[in-house]
């Protein structure tokens, strides 16, 4: 699973995709604890907060009319790899540790390129009309601090959610994911 900050043409209905550079949006001085920190000013645990697609582009100092913050991740085939842009984050900050929802819009899901090297540079999305799926991460990090990673990787990792972290998921995501 990868970041990338992508410059994104639109043409006749079609959007491209050219890879500029991989982004770090965790850390102490990420992207996403610099939003966090912003909205939650008072440092308070059992904190919901969300950014849209402008806000994180403008934390990691993008042009939001001109590029996207695309997630990549390598598909379930062998070689394939699926691609989802980053619509909306929303955040629960907790003591020690904040778990977040992306929205993501699908761009590319299972393709295996015939060029690799090629499409790990620029690629063209194909799911223009596809539903938004939404993932949960987690970042060990929160008003206590810590360090602001991504919790350990793993085949199976699951995020364990406290009732109120759901709750707040649960209504902030809701009215966002109605067609």
């Amino acid at each position: 699973m990868s970041f990338l900050l992508c410059d994104v043409t639109s043409t006749g209905g079609s959007e491209s995709y050219a890879v500029i550079e991989e982004l770090k949006l965790e850390g102490r001085n990420g992207a996403l604890h610099r939003i966090e920190h912003s909205r939650n000013a008072g440092a308070q645990a059992g904190f919901g907060w969300h950014a849209a697609e402008a806000d994180l582009l403008t934390a990691v100092l993008a042009n939001p009319m001109h590029h996207a913050i695309v997630l990549g991740t390598k598909g379930r085939a062998k070689n394939a790899r699926s691609m989802y842009r980053v619509m909306d984050v929303w955040g629960y900050t907790m003591q020690a540790e904040t778990p977040i929802a992306l929205r993501l819009r699908p761009l590319v899901e299972e393709h295996v390129p015939a060029d690799a090297s090629a499409f790990d540079r620029q690629f063209n999305a194909y799911l223009r009309s596809a539903a938004p799926v939404v993932t949960f991460l987690s970042l060990i990090g929160g008003v206590s601090g810590g360090s602001w990673a991504w919790s350990s990787p793993g085949r199976l990792n699951p995020i364990m959610l406290p009732l109120a972290a759901f709750m707040y998921f649960e209504s902030a995501l809701m009215p966002a994911l109605k067609p």
